[in-house]
């Protein structure tokens, strides 16, 4: 874990050396990941209601641009190494990643970037069903409570918001609950390799599938998606790829160690 805070720091704005000067306890660099990671998350739909681009190619460039940064930082030896077994594993989980994205931004188009946010607060609540049957872990009932909190707040937006949007509220939700899914599998499976191989597995293989579904709808529809980003999007897509999307995964990722 520290060969990883290490290379990172070289390729990243925000030294994770430095930080570690000041909270060495394990337990409080992993809340510290994981308050990092979550606040550079929250950034992901402003970000995705800027840029122009649907919401399918704007994850497919999203992860695209991930996964190219994570090239220069992964060790290949233990990577080229993977056993087949869990790299199919980390496959799946990338699949749902993807699906996660393409709902979170097309929750945003179909509504907007406030709506997505609020749907995406239950991920929490669903977590708290998800984990005890993935895990095999006792029910916390206190986790479930908590969860059912979001429901007021559910309500009333969806007693303000147009009639139009609402299909944004279901596509928010079902990114919420992928969301769950694909935290709590990382989770399960976050002791079996490094940060830096499952998230470029990851993020390469939600690439591949993404890939996989334009050229699908291309066939479709017998006609090419407007896929190249603008100048201004450049900025964005590069913001939200390197920063709210390498950076934050490893830094949650390595919050799962708590």
């Amino acid at each position: 874990m520290a060969f990883l805070h290490k290379r990172i720091s070289f390729a990243f704005p925000i030294r994770i050396s430095a930080l570690n000067n000041v909270l060495l306890a394990p337990q409080k660099r992993a809340y510290r990941d994981l308050h990092i990671a979550v606040f550079l998350f929250g950034f992901t739909a402003i970000l995705g209601d800027l840029i122009s681009l649907s919401a399918l190619n704007l994850v497919w460039w999203r992860v695209l641009i991930a996964s190219i940064s994570l090239l220069f930082l992964v060790k290949w030896g233990p990577l080229l190494k993977m056993p087949r077994r869990m790299l199919l594993r980390y496959t799946g989980i990338g699949v749902i990643v993807g699906l996660h994205w393409m709902t979170f931004f097309g929750s945003i188009k179909l509504s907007n970037a406030s709506v997505t946010l609020v749907c995406m607060a239950t991920t929490s609540f669903f977590t708290s069903l998800l984990e005890p049957l993935i895990l095999g872990r006792k029910v916390r009932f206190y986790e479930i409570f908590l969860g059912i909190f979001i429901v007021p707040g559910m309500i009333l937006v969806a007693n303000n918001i147009e009639v139009s949007m609402m299909a944004g509220v279901w596509v928010g939700l079902s990114s919420a609950l992928l969301a769950s899914l694909f935290s709590i599998l990382n989770k399960k499976l976050i002791s079996k390799a490094s940060e830096l191989d499952i998230t470029l597995v990851e993020m390469s293989s939600a690439w591949v599938f993404i890939s996989i579904v334009i050229i699908v709808m291309t066939l479709q529809s017998g006609t090419m998606p407007e896929i190249m980003p603008s100048p201004a999007d450049w900025i964005y897509l590069l913001v939200l790829a390197l920063l709210c999307t390498t950076f934050a995964y490893l830094l949650a990722s390595l919050s799962l160690h708590l």
